[in-house]
């Protein structure tokens, strides 16, 4: 009773009564048998990502680093956003009458 270890998960003995009578089959395909049929064949494996048409990568200009990244994140975040005074910016405020 070895194979118990392998599959703790597994609380039936049926697979290793099989295993028992049918040693040249491995435990593993046993449960597969005994425990049914996996939903959908590999046949169809892939079959989304082949059929989209491949498309070639656009040339895009590079981001900036360093110093330069964070002056655009803030010029992006602090400066463009009108604010009126003694207001707080908030990142990702829902518009009046959306939250609750």
């Amino acid at each position: 009773m070895k194979h118990r270890l392998l599959l703790p998960f597994f609380t039936s003995t049926v697979p290793l009564l099989c295993h028992l009578r049918f040693p040249q089959y491995p435990l593993q395909l046993l449960i597969f048998i005994i425990m049914g049929k996996i939903h959908g064949s590999l046949a169809r494996a892939g079959k989304v990502k082949n059929q989209t048409p491949k498309v070639a990568k656009q040339e895009k200009p590079k981001q900036p680093r360093g110093r330069a990244l964070k002056r655009l994140k803030y010029t992006k975040r602090f400066l463009a956003k009108a604010v009126k005074p003694g207001e707080k910016v908030h990142m990702n405020k829902q518009p009046p009458g959306k939250a609750g």
